[in-house]
């Protein structure tokens, strides 16, 4: 959305597992979003956090 390029981290397991998190910046703020508990694949992971990611930046400051 808006051209924003946005980074997306998948779910990485080694003794303890991390959660995946999406984030971008738009003008100057740094924003980002994790996903806890879902424990799908990380394309559908990733897919769902694009989908907030651009309802955030489509919804605009709130």
């Amino acid at each position: 959305v808006n051209n924003i390029k946005g980074y997306f981290r998948p779910q990485e397991c080694d003794r303890l597992c991390t959660i995946p998190i999406i984030g971008w910046e738009d003008k100057g703020v740094f924003y980002r979003i994790a996903l806890k508990g879902v424990g799908q694949s990380p394309e559908i992971e990733g897919q769902t956090l694009m989908k907030m990611a651009n309802s955030a930046i489509e919804a605009g400051v709130r």
